[in-house]
């Protein structure tokens, strides 16, 4: 309901909204017209999920990369400005306030959503077996969160010299625009339209594809195509908001589902240590929900005091604690019944004996 309609803001506000605004001095009807055609190939390309691969990852994803690699390494040769100073929040904490601002990127909830589409790709290139998938699937992720981390970090940096140069910017898709025009003139701003554009229109195609695969099974009477058309629409509509309002509206919304994500992955990492104990997750995610959900509730002036007695809480960690704690709580209270069968049968022993 964000990551979509988000994709698609994004590639129009790179690609197309710097040269629409200089020539007609607004963006709602453009941005609606390049939305319509937005997902509707998104729609087109949903109807052939097991074709995603030879159709995106083979050429897409290559070029991307080579782009990204480009415009940083040109502006090594063609300095864009002086590092300067952080300001606010990130020049008190920058690690935590940039975790924090990770919420934005959505990768961790979009790579529990990705998982379906993975599997249906694995499935397409004939790897079946269970252990086989494991392995590939982890390769996989290796492979993408290594990438995705050294993306970061060249953005980061282009980000980082930007400010003495354009100073502050609404989102980081105008400070990016806005270095690449720098570098390249004109045309470099069309070039990183068009791959953004494929880019997003590659997320979209995803996790449009995954969230239908997930609700057809979830509701077997509306299908498959149903729940594309459904959620191409509602997303279209959705991005005609723009990109500022929807990362207004993201804020709240992430400060209460990502910690869920992150507490859900780190609990699926160590899922073998106890053995897939159902209590474990329960009591964590209870535990993790109610307390990123009072924080996305404060942000609304909706505050807990008692909550504020929590390490952390302060800081927008306030999850952390109560999670472990919840585990440790359910990883007890879900061995309990074991713990009694095997003190009965010890006992039954010593009786014998």
């Amino acid at each position: 309901f964000l990551g979509i309609p988000r994709a698609a803001s994004l590639a129009f506000e790179m690609g197309i909204s710097p040269f629409i605004s200089d020539i007609t001095g607004q963006t709602r009807l453009p941005l609606f017209i390049y939305t319509l055609v937005f997902f509707g190939i998104a729609y087109w390309l949903c109807m052939t999920p097991s074709k995603l691969v030879d159709r995106f990852g083979k050429v897409l994803t290559p070029i991307l990369l080579v782009l990204i690699s480009s415009i940083f390494i040109y502006s090594l040769f063609k300095p864009i400005g002086n590092l300067v100073a952080p300001l606010g929040d990130y020049a008190k904490s920058p690690f935590l306030q940039g975790f924090l601002d990770g919420y934005l990127t959505m990768d961790a909830i979009a790579a529990l959503n990705f998982g379906i589409v993975i599997s249906i790709a694995l499935n397409g290139m004939g790897i079946i077996e269970e252990k086989k998938l494991v392995s590939s699937t982890v390769k996989a992720g290796i492979m993408a969160g290594a990438l995705l981390m050294i993306v970061y970090v060249m953005l980061a940096y282009l980000g980082a010299v930007s400010q003495s140069r354009f100073g502050a910017t609404e989102n980081g898709a105008q400070t990016l625009t806005n270095v690449v025009f720098f570098l390249f003139g004109p045309m470099g701003s069309v070039l990183l339209g068009v791959i953004f554009s494929l880019a997003c229109l590659t997320t979209s195609v995803g996790l449009l594809t995954s969230c239908s695969q997930y609700f057809a099974a979830l509701k077997p009477a509306i299908s498959y195509r149903t729940w594309i058309t459904i959620l191409s629409l509602s997303s279209m509509l959705f991005a005609n908001i723009g990109l500022t309002q929807i990362l207004k509206i993201s804020v709240p919304v992430l400060t209460a589902i990502y910690p869920m994500a992150i507490v859900l992955m780190v609990l699926a990492l160590f899922d073998k240590y106890y053995q897939g104990n159902s209590q474990v997750y329960l009591f964590a995610m209870t535990l993790t929900s109610f307390v990123s959900i009072s924080e996305a509730l404060g942000q609304f002036g909706l505050k807990l005091k008692f909550l504020e007695l929590i390490p952390f809480y302060s800081v927008g960690l306030g999850w952390i604690i109560p999670s472990i704690i919840g585990a440790l709580v359910g990883f007890l209270y879900g061995n309990k019944g074991k713990w009694d069968v095997d003190k009965e049968e010890s006992e039954e022993r010593k009786i014998i004996v």
